[in-house]
C-alpha cells in the first residue's frame, strides 16, 4: 500500500487552496474593507514558502513535494516576489468572473503560452478557467494590481463577503432547504441519523448564523520560524453575534491559576446565555436526536459567567486527569449549587451518553457515569465523579465486545469555594486548588478571550498508549513542542488562531514517517490479524543519555531548535559538558545565531581543549560569520591535533 505521510497532507492542503481550475495557481488577498469583489486570495513570497515545504522531505515518489506545481508555473525565477499573486471571484455584476494576476521580474513566453495569459507591463492576467476568453472589467484590474502591490505579512490570505454572498444566492439556498425537508428517508432507518426535516432545522440555524457575518478573512503563515493559521470574523452591525462580542468581559479571577497539564485551557467571561442560545438554534435538533436536552445545559450553563482554566493529563494506564477552576456568577446560590444543580444535571448527563453508547452497540451496558465515595477536604464537600468513556466502537466486527482496556476512565473530585466551581482527579490535587482558590482576586484582564495548549508529544503519546493495534512505545515518541490555540475578540471583529514552530513540525514530520507500515521506522509493527499484541517494549529511562540522542535526531532532522531545547535537558541531568556545549554550539550556528554558537563552542573547548572536532566546528561558525582569519586559524589547529575534516578543508583551499 502506498506510504502516505503527514508532510504530504500538509502540501495537497496548500495545493488545493493554490491549484484552481486547470491547476493553475491562484492568489492573492487585498484586506482592505473597500474591496469591490465577492472573494480575493492573496500569496507572498511563494518560493520561501514552497522550499520551505520541501525541505520537510521528499513525496513517495522520491521528488520535491511542490515539483509538480513548479513544474506547472514553468520555474520560479520569474515572478515577482516583492509582489503578490492575485486571485479573485466576483459575483456582483451579471456575469460570474474569476481571475488571476501573476507579477513578473521578466516575461515568461513558456506561462503566457501554457494558459493564454495577457501580457502587461510587469504582470499576466488571465481569466479561469484559463483559456475562456472572459472579459476582465478595468476596476476588476486595478482592484488585483492594487492588491498585489499592497505589502502582506502572510503567506497566503484570503476574504470572503460572506454576507454579499448568502445574500445573492438566497434564494437557491432556500430552494434547497425545501427541498431537502421533503427528502423521504433511506431504508433502512439508522435511529441515531438526523431526518432529512432536522437536518433541514440545522443547517437553516447554521444559515441564520452565518448571516450574522460580514466578512470572513483567512491567512496561513509558512515560515522557518512558526506555522500559523489565522481566521478574522467580522460580525454584521446591530446583530445577536455583535452583541454576543460586546459581552465578553475585561476582568478576570483565575489569571493566578496556571495548572502544568499536558492540554490547558482558559475563558475569559461572556454572556454563557447567549452562546448557548445560538449553539441551541443551530444543534438543539441533533442534541434531541441523540437524545441529550440541551435545555437542561443551557439551564446549568446559565449559572456561569463563562470565566474557567484548567488542563488534563494522560496518566500512565487508561486515566485522565482533569482540573478546572469556573466561575459562577454572583447571584448563584453557591452554597447549594453544587447538591441541587450540578450533580444532578452531570448524573442525567451520564445516563444519556449510556443510552446512546447503548443504541450503537444494541446491547445493554454499565453506565458511563458512576458516583464515587463523598469526601471533606479542608472543610468542604466534596462529590466524586467516576467516567468511563470508550475508544473503539461497540460492539467489535468479529462479535466482541469492547474490553475494559478500551475504556478512558475520568476520576473527578468537585467542589464549591466562594463563588469558584474546582475540580480535581483526587482529594490532594483538590487540597492544593482550594489553598490557591483563596487567594485569587479579581482583576483587570484585555488577554484573548479564549486559549488552548497542547502538548503534542505527550498528546501522541495518549493516543499511543489508549488506542490499540500497534507496538509504538509512548516513551519513545520526541517532545514535539506546542499547538496553541487563540481567540481574540472585540466589538467589531474575532480572530482565531493556530500555531505551532516550524522546527517541531519538521521533527513531527520526520518522526511520524518514519513509523509508517514499510518506512523500517521504528515503532511500527501492524499486527497479525489472528495474532496477540505484542508485549509491550522495556520502559525508555529518560536520563542524560536520552536526550542528548533526542537532540541528535532533532538536529539530523534539521529541527535545530527543539534539538538545543533536549541538549539543555541532557545538560541539567549531567551528561557530559563537553558534547553538550559542542552540539548545542553547531545547532546554533545552523541558525544563524552566531554569538550564541560561538560562546558554547568556547564552553567545549574549554572542557576538552584536545579535541580537534571542537575547534574545527567552531571554524566552521567563524566562517559563516564572516571571520575567515581566526576560521583558518581554528582549522589549522583542529588539523594538528589530527581532525580529518579539518585537513580535507585546509588541503582543498590550498589547491
Amino acid at each position: 500500500m502506498k506510504r502516505r505521510t503527514c508532510y504530504m497532507t500538509l502540501v495537497k492542503v496548500f495545493f488545493a487552496i493554490v491549484l484552481i481550475s486547470g491547476g493553475v495557481l491562484s492568489a492573492g488577498l487585498a484586506q482592505r474593507a473597500e474591496a469591490a469583489v465577492t472573494l480575493m486570495v492573496k500569496i507572498s513570497q511563494l518560493e520561501k514558502a514552497l522550499d520551505l515545504i520541501d525541505a520537510m522531505g521528499t513525496s513517495d515518489t522520491g521528488q520535491p513535494p511542490t515539483a509538480m506545481l513548479r513544474g506547472m508555473l514553468q520555474g520560479m525565477e520569474w515572478i515577482d516576489a516583492d509582489r503578490s499573486i492575485v486571485l479573485v471571484l466576483d459575483k456582483s455584476g451579471e456575469n460570474p468572473l474569476s481571475a488571476i494576476l501573476v507579477p513578473f521580474r521578466h516575461t515568461n513566453p513558456n506561462f503566457k503560452q501554457a494558459y493564454n495569459a495577457m501580457s502587461r507591463d510587469n504582470y499576466y492576467i488571465l481569466s479561469l478557467p484559463p483559456g475562456n476568453g472572459v472579459y476582465i472589467p478595468e476596476n476588476i484590474e486595478n482592484e488585483m494590481v492594487g492588491a498585489s502591490r499592497e505589502p502582506s505579512a502572510h503567506t497566503i490570505s484570503l476574504r470572503l463577503a460572506l454576507r454579499e454572498v448568502v445574500g445573492n444566492n438566497r434564494d437557491s439556498i432556500e430552494g434547497f432547504l425545501e427541498n431537502l425537508g421533503q427528502m423521504p428517508q433511506k431504508e433502512p432507518v439508522d435511529p441515531m441519523a438526523p431526518s432529512a426535516e432536522e437536518t433541514r432545522q440545522m443547517l437553516t440555524g447554521l444559515l441564520g448564523a452565518v448571516e450574522q457575518v460580514d466578512s470572513l478573512s483567512l491567512s496561513l503563515d509558512l515560515n522557518e520560524r512558526q506555522f500559523k493559521m489565522v481566521a478574522e470574523t467580522v460580525p454584521v452591525a446591530g446583530s445577536e453575534l455583535s452583541a454576543f462580542l460586546e459581552s465578553i468581559g475585561m476582568t478576570t479571577r483565575l489569571a493566578g491559576y496556571r495548572p502544568a497539564s499536558d492540554i490547558t485551557f482558559r475563558s475569559r467571561s461572556y454572556n454563557v446565555d447567549a452562546a448557548l442560545d445560538m449553539l441551541n438554534t443551530v444543534f438543539g435538533t441533533i442534541y434531541s436526536k441523540l437524545g441529550i436536552n440541551f435545555a437542561d445545559l443551557v439551564a446549568v450553563g446559565h449559572n456561569f459567567t463563562g470565566e474557567t482554566a484548567g488542563g488534563i493529563s494522560y496518566g500512565s494506564g487508561a486515566n485522565v486527569m482533569v482540573e478546572s477552576m469556573t466561575v459562577l456568577k454572583d447571584e448563584v446560590d453557591s452554597k447549594n449549587f453544587m447538591a441541587k444543580e450540578y450533580l444532578p444535571w452531570i448524573e442525567e448527563y451520564g445516563r444519556s451518553i449510556t443510552r446512546i453508547m447503548e443504541k450503537e452497540a444494541g446491547t445493554g451496558l454499565d453506565s458511563m457515569l458512576v458516583r464515587t465515595a463523598d469526601s471533606m477536604v479542608k472543610g468542604h464537600k466534596v462529590a466524586g465523579v467516576r467516567i468511563r468513556l470508550p475508544l473503539s466502537p461497540m460492539p467489535f466486527d468479529d462479535g466482541r465486545q469492547t474490553s475494559e482496556g478500551s475504556f478512558m476512565t475520568y476520576d473527578m473530585r468537585t467542589t464549591v469555594v466562594g463563588n469558584l466551581l474546582l475540580t480535581a482527579p483526587d482529594d490532594v490535587r483538590l487540597a492544593e486548588m482550594i489553598q490557591k482558590a483563596g487567594l485569587l482576586r479579581k482583576k483587570t484582564s484585555r488577554g484573548p478571550m479564549m486559549t488552548l495548549e497542547i502538548d503534542m508529544g505527550k498528546y501522541l503519546a495518549s493516543l499511543a498508549r489508549f488506542i490499540p493495534g500497534h507496538n509504538i512505545d509512548p516513551q519513545s515518541i520526541p517532545d514535539f513542542g506546542k499547538m496553541s490555540f487563540a481567540t481574540v475578540a472585540g466589538r467589531y471583529r474575532v480572530i482565531s488562531s493556530a500555531a505551532m514552530d516550524t522546527d517541531d513540525i519538521r521533527l513531527m514530520m520526520a518522526y511520524l514517517k518514519g513509523i509508517q507500515p514499510g518506512s523500517g521506522g521504528r515503532g511500527f509493527t501492524p499486527p497479525a490479524s489472528e495474532s496477540r499484541p505484542a508485549s509491550p517494549p522495556p520502559p525508555v529511562v529518560k536520563d542524560a543519555g536520552y536526550w542528548l540522542d533526542q537532540g541528535r535526531l532533532a538536529a539530523t532532522y534539521g529541527a535545530y531548535a527543539s534539538a538545543i531545547r533536549y541538549y539543555k535537558k541532557a545538560m541539567a541531568l549531567g551528561s557530559e559538558k563537553g558534547q553538550v556545549y559542542f552540539n548545542m554550539g553547531i545547532a546554533h550556528g545552523e541558525l544563524g545565531n552566531y554569538p550564541e554558537a560561538l560562546a558554547n563552542l568556547d564552553k567545549a573547548i574549554q572542557v576538552n581543549p584536545d579535541k580537534g572536532t571542537y575547534y574545527y566546528g567552531r571554524g566552521r561558525v567563524h566562517l559563516l560569520s564572516g571571520e575567515k582569519d581566526r576560521a583558518m586559524e581554528d582549522f589549522e589547529h583542529a588539523a594538528e591535533l589530527g581532525d580529518p575534516d579539518a585537513q580535507r578543508f585546509l588541503d582543498g583551499a590550498g589547491q
